[in-house]
């Protein structure tokens, strides 16, 4: 019997490679076939994952993934190898359009060969199945995956230093978003992509405040506030006004960048919930691969916050004629 093949690429940063490998596995389990994810090093794009430092033993028990018979069809590939580009594409053959474009029958991809190539393969959703069988299905075969027992005893550490595993985490997205924008402004050359960016995934620390109080959480309920902005994280723990409430980046341990990025991963899928920027694929798909809830403080943007938002975090720290700043504004409102 001829075994299918799928050949996935992923250069992208590491939660977002996590995502496509999980739905990958998932795809291929529903039509049958092997999953082979080609672990490609990062460019130096993705900050702080450089390319150094990022083979998938880091994060994930090789060993285990290698003799488990429970993962005889998921292969991950470290570094490029030699796969056919003329390969039948999974999404051109199956025509399909977006994930929410239609139902796929299985065996519809057999029509085409039995060794494919995708680039992306999350939420595709088969016949009869809802979105809810698709968050299901994910997140059992993310808990299956073999991590890498470093990580396990250091979250270990990581609970008994906060002293409960019930908890909150508030996760504030500034970072690249930010910097890009500032950097763009000042050229001149701001892209569309942009300041959608800072829409999608930043908000103004009020809005998580808000929802942390509309939780109304019970006192053993520790916040963590996570944020790839130090500032910003020490803003909202004065703004919140809680001696209890820890910065996960105070959390220090002899790691390396990807472990880093994977432990903070693994700390959002024991949470009971995440509130931050639905855009944002650490909370998004830290709620989703956890199976806790997820509140999008974008629910309680409006226009005039949105406009202080950009007020504070750009226009302050950026040289531009009022001109081009309501040029600006306009094109910004346009993405709510």
């Amino acid at each position: 019997m001829i075994r299918t093949s799928i050949f996935l690429y992923r250069r992208d940063r590491l939660i977002s490679r996590i995502r496509h490998l999980v739905y990958g596995w998932r795809f291929a389990k529903k039509v049958g076939a092997d999953f082979n994810m080609i672990w490609l090093p990062t460019t130096r794009k993705y900050i702080p994952e450089d390319g150094k430092h990022f083979d998938i033993s880091y994060i994930l028990d090789v060993f285990d993934l290698n003799t488990d018979e429970f993962f005889k069809d998921l292969n991950i590939i470290n570094g490029d190898i030699d796969v056919d580009i003329n390969y039948p594409h999974v999404k051109e053959v199956l025509k399909i359009d977006s994930p929410k474009g239609r139902n796929i029958e299985p065996f519809e991809l057999y029509r085409y060969g039995h060794k494919f190539i995708a680039d992306d393969l999350v939420g595709y959703r088969f016949n009869n199945e809802s979105r809810h069988n698709i968050y299901q299905d994910v997140s059992r075969l993310f808990s299956l995956l073999p991590i890498n027992k470093f990580l396990l005893k250091e979250l270990d550490c990581f609970f008994e230093k906060i002293g409960t595993t019930q908890f909150v985490i508030v996760h504030i997205r500034r970072g690249d978003v930010i910097r890009v924008l500032r950097e763009n402004i000042s050229k001149g050359n701001v892209a569309d992509d942009d300041l959608k960016q800072f829409v999608m995934r930043t908000s103004p620390l009020s809005c998580y405040s808000e929802t942390l109080t509309d939780l109304n959480l019970e006192r053993d309920v520790r916040i963590i506030i996570s944020s790839d902005c130090e500032e910003s994280a020490n803003k909202f723990k004065k703004l919140i006004n809680s001696d209890d409430a820890f910065i996960l980046g105070d959390y220090e341990f002899d790691a390396l960048p990807i472990q880093k990025s994977f432990f903070d991963f693994l700390v959002f899928t024991k949470a009971m919930h995440v509130i931050g920027t639905k855009s944002s694929v650490y909370g998004k798909y830290g709620a989703i691969f956890g199976k806790n809830s997820f509140y999008n403080v974008l629910d309680t943007y409006t226009e005039s916050l949105l406009l202080n938002h950009f007020e504070d975090e750009i226009l302050q720290k950026v040289d531009v004629p009022d001109v081009e700043i309501e040029h600006l504004k306009k094109r910004l409102l346009s993405f709510i």
